[in-house]
């Protein structure tokens, strides 16, 4: 079965390598967005898959728009039994679903039909679940709708961040991916996979910048869901005399002595401490505009001419731009 792997981000890298390395599936061709500038240099920088590969001397197409390019064009020539998407970026019309004569599978990492949509993973870890899963699952012209094909649950840890699950989900995909290439080649004439409910659906957006403030009137328990969920983008951040400070590592106690954005320092348990509306919480690692990353204890002797003794310091009370 020849097949073409649609995606972007290094965690995609694991199911599209082991379709590579697996001698009953012909991998040929990748597309990627295209390179973009970085850095001061403006230097261009592949995206990690494109980077995959070149390395391995694969075909590797990067449109800027998927619809109408002249890649798809040319994608129409290798007469492609599958297309395998994975956090691609762009929606597929139906031009490009009708390609391939198996058509398109997706790779999707929530416990569908939950969570449709570019953030299942954070949006798991906001609201509390205690369990996802990854997906594959046929895709159609509706987000994330099609009959899934095959689904693996797994249990979410206490402190488990989303660049961490994400790429735990990405790699339990890899045995997923070939097993529902191998069911798709023993049934071509008969369609596989379960409907989803669609009473059942929840849907989430993309992140942006400022959903990554802290807002320390909130509980500890969850601005840790926050810190977890958008690490690490877009972080987590809060603003002291108006300039931005990022919290690196948090992590929630289990007693309340601060007032909401009130930051004190624990000399017997050398901890730095933010109250919020509910139990503190432990600043393990900060940094500040213009300087490198710092422990809570070297930040907070940094704010020596703050903070006196019996004076209290508070974080700003709102997001400053």
């Amino acid at each position: 079965m020849r097949i073409v792997f649609m995606g972007t981000p290094e965690y995609v890298i694991a199911p599209c390598e082991a379709l590579h390395k697996d001698p009953r599936w012909d991998l040929i061709a990748v597309l990627t967005p295209p390179a973009r500038s970085k850095g001061r240099s403006k230097k261009l920088v592949d995206p990690p898959l494109a980077r995959w590969a070149k390395e391995q001397d694969l075909l590797c197409l990067q449109p800027a728009r998927l619809a109408g390019c002249k890649e798809l064009a040319q994608l129409a020539t290798l007469s492609c039994d599958l297309i395998v998407t994975a956090a691609y970026g762009q929606i597929l019309d139906q031009e490009c679903l009708s390609l391939p004569l198996f058509g398109v599978i997706n790779i999707h990492p929530s416990k569908l039909p939950l969570y449709r949509g570019a953030t299942p993973v954070q949006e798991a870890i906001l609201q509390g679940d205690r369990s996802t899963a990854v997906s594959i699952l046929h895709t159609t012209l509706q987000l994330d709708s099609g009959p899934v094909i095959i689904t693996k649950d797994i249990t979410i840890k206490d402190h488990q961040r989303a660049d961490a699950l994400l790429a735990l989900l990405f790699n339990l995909s890899a045995p997923l991916l070939l097993k529902a290439c191998q069911m798709i080649a023993e049934n071509p004439n008969n369609p596989i996979g379960i409907p989803q409910d669609e009473q059942k659906a929840s849907y989430c957006g993309k992140l942006n910048k400022q959903m990554g403030w802290l807002d320390f009137s909130s509980s500890a328990k969850d601005l840790y869901r926050r810190y977890r969920a958008f690490y690490p983008w877009p972080g987590s951040y809060t603003f002291l005399c108006k300039k931005r400070v990022i919290i690196e590592d948090m992590k929630p106690l289990a007693s309340s002595h601060l007032k909401p954005f009130e930051l004190a320092y624990n000399a017997s348990t050398h901890v730095l401490c933010v109250g919020t509306r509910c139990n503190d919480l432990a600043l393990i690692s900060l940094k500040s505009e213009g300087k490198p990353s710092q422990s809570g204890q070297t930040y907070w002797h940094g704010l020596a001419h703050l903070h006196q003794k019996d004076h209290s310091l508070f974080f700003d009370t709102s997001p400053c731009r």
